[in-house]
């Protein structure tokens, strides 16, 4: 839970608390639904009738629910997206995205939602419990009646801005980001989320539902044929691939591919193969709407599995005679870790695939790899530990800028990295100027740093340090200031916001402070710094054989750049 200390925000007008269906309509087109008949869909994701999926604040607080549903007005259908809060939760504002596919969101180019650029939005709703929008299916190639419902898919992002009264004093001092439950959008760092809506009728969906197929495939050369091992007689299509030495390895999944002709096959997905030499990790991933029922997997020296059946012992291509199974899933993504390995090994990677197969390939035929975009907090951790030298240690010198305009509340080096910003995040030290201290680093993404009380909150501080900068204009036209920002990140790391005055480059006010720390709360959940931006370094300075903390910890500000493969950008 994040949990920010707000200052002088005044009040917010509380509606009543009490969940409404309406049927006023709004001037943007947007309605609260009301009495209207609904359409003839048998199920909505396999649910009869309305169908709904949890709103998480935070990440992990349950906040209320978004539920689906679809109406009939005789010409034209509607679906029907409703917010509604529990508990002491109000909605603060709501914006949604409906689609056929995720890549038409708005989206920045790691594929973090824009959500000031959703085609649905509420505005300022403070203090409702709930509220829906309502989107026209014709869009969507329906022409009305509801046969021609049946099977359509769609992608909904859902997002809130909720708050609550924790003290009853009339002041909603706690405030989070808000989704409803689904996929997360990116693996790391926004933690942004979208689930679908599969529309059913009696008519039944399309698609092949009981299943195709499928193996992986090394476009690189290394795959073979199983009909094509000498000496077998085997009949049957499929490929072994390798052999493979350590080293990372990307394979097409085709289902129906017969006679291991991949022009008549479906491209379904990949398969990611990590081997170091005595362990491998083998990663399925379908792509688009396949889904995977069964998994088969072999991994080993021999070019085939081996079947030990003493009436007819030798190799197998029988995917039920694998040692690696899993018969009962429902997923697109599936990992096999597999240990006490050695020397070159073969993989056969076969798996059944559902879904609708007249879509054709979903995905780029010639085993190309992944290209994962954004911030890699693994990476970041490893070079912030490579700084330090055999010992774990670095040299910090910071000096104060008290009284000098426009600067950060110290500046100094790291190591060989000179003119940094730095800021304090704790209260229980002193750090004198321009002295040397040993320190010890750790990533603004460790969860466990000494004197950080609120750990959670890290990304919220690098979101403030990549937003706010000193001189930028706050909403009363004056400026920023270094003191500001030292307070916004007491207040978000350490748990304490000291009164307003006289910090390092100038005076901080309640207000610019507010300001900050509001648009942290309501922006910075799983923040990403961008690849032109900048990241904090934990510094927390020790005795140099490293047995206690010695002063003040501290927060640098460095950019992301000077990081070697901490951000990729995908083309």
């Amino acid at each position: 839970m994040k949990k920010v200390l707000m200052l002088s925000l005044g009040l917010f007008v509380l509606i009543a608390a009490v969940a409404f269906i309406g049927c006023s309509q709004q001037d943007d087109g947007q309605h609260l639904m009301g009495s209207m008949a609904t359409v003839g869909v048998g199920s909505i994701n396999g649910v009869q009738g309305q169908y709904c999926t949890d709103l998480f604040a935070g990440q992990t607080i349950a906040a209320g629910n978004v539920c689906i549903e679809i109406l009939d007005h005789g010409d034209t259908e509607e679906l029907c997206i409703t917010y509604i809060t529990t508990g002491d939760w109000v909605l603060i504002e709501t914006q949604a995205w409906v689609g056929e596919d995720l890549a038409d969101m708005p989206q920045t180019r790691k594929g973090n939602p824009q959500i000031g650029n959703f085609p649905y939005h509420s505005g300022d709703i403070t203090g409702q419990t709930s509220y829906t929008f309502c989107v026209d299916l014709n869009q969507y190639g329906t022409e009305g009646g509801a046969v021609d419902l049946c099977g359509l898919m769609l992608y909904a992002a859902t997002h809130a801005v909720v708050a609550r009264d924790i003290d009853g004093d009339g002041i909603y001092d706690e405030q989070e980001t808000a989704w409803g439950d689904g996929d997360r959008m990116v693996a790391r760092g926004n933690w942004s989320t979208y689930f679908t809506i599969k529309l059913e009728c009696d008519l039944g969906g399309v698609g092949n539902e009981s299943g195709e197929t499928a193996f992986a495939y090394d476009c690189a050369g290394d795959a073979n044929c199983f009909i094509d091992i000498p000496d077998e007689g085997i009949n049957r299509w499929g490929w072994t691939n390798g052999a493979y030495g350590p080293g990372t390895y990307y394979l097409d999944i085709y289902a129906g591919a017969g006679q291991c002709d991949i022009t008549n096959g479906t491209l379904v997905g990949l398969l990611t193969v990590v081997y170091d030499g005595a362990i491998a990790t083998v990663t399925y991933e379908t792509c688009g709407d396949y889904k995977m029922d069964e998994v088969h997997l072999y991994v080993g020296n021999n070019i085939l599995a081996w079947d030990d059946n003493p009436a007819d012992p030798g190799y197998t291509v029988a995917p039920g005679k694998f040692p690696y199974t899993d018969d009962d899933i429902d997923t697109n993504s599936y990992t096999f870790t597999i240990d006490g390995l050695s020397g070159s090994i073969y993989v056969v990677a076969h798996a059944v695939v559902v879904g609708d197969y007249s879509l054709g390939d979903c995905g780029v035929r010639g085993c190309v790899p992944p290209c994962i975009p954004g911030f890699d907090y693994d990476a970041f951790e490893t070079e912030i530990n490579d700084l330090g030298g055999d010992d774990g240690l670095v040299t910090v010198n910071v000096v104060h800028q008290s009284g000098i305009a426009n600067q950060p509340y110290f500046l100094g080096s790291l190591g060989a990295t000179t003119g940094l910003p730095f800021y304090c995040i704790d209260l229980d030290n002193t750090i004198y100027s321009n002295r040397d201290y040993c320190a010890i680093l750790y990533s603004t993404y460790d969860g466990s740093i000494p004197f950080v009380n609120q750990p959670e909150n890290l990304d919220l501080l690098n979101y403030v340090l990549n937003t706010f900068k000193i001189g930028d204009l706050a909403s009363d036209g004056t400026a920023f200031t270094g003191g500001d920002i030292q307070r916004v990140l007491w207040s978000l790391v350490y748990g304490s916001l000291p009164a307003p005055g006289a910090y390092s480059s100038g005076s901080s006010t309640d207000l610019r402070v507010n300001e900050i720390l509001a648009a942290a709360n309501a922006s910075g959940e799983g923040f990403e710094p961008p690849c032109d931006g900048v990241v904090g370094v934990v510094v927390v300075p020790v005795t140099c054989d490293g047995s206690s903390q010695a002063a003040q910890g501290l927060i640098a500000q460095m950019l992301v750049t000077e990081f070697e493969a901490v951000c990729t950008v995908c083309p």
